[in-house]
């Protein structure tokens, strides 16, 4: 699904660790990796007020 939606131009995707009960990154990561890693735009999000409330949840 992915590399369709990069043949048809899409080139931002969203992420969070709260998806698929984390594992959506990491299926993520493991794609993108190194094909892809300069074409797209990936963002991914945490919970926690700051840099130091994110990290602990790491």
């Amino acid at each position: 699904m992915m590399e369709k939606s990069i043949e048809l131009g899409v080139r931002f995707f969203d992420n969070a660790r709260g998806y698929n009960q984390g594992r959506s990154e990491e299926y993520m990561g493991r794609f993108l990796s190194p094909k892809y890693r300069d074409q797209v735009f990936i963002m991914t999000k945490a919970h926690g007020a700051g840099g130091a409330e994110v990290k602990k949840t790491a």
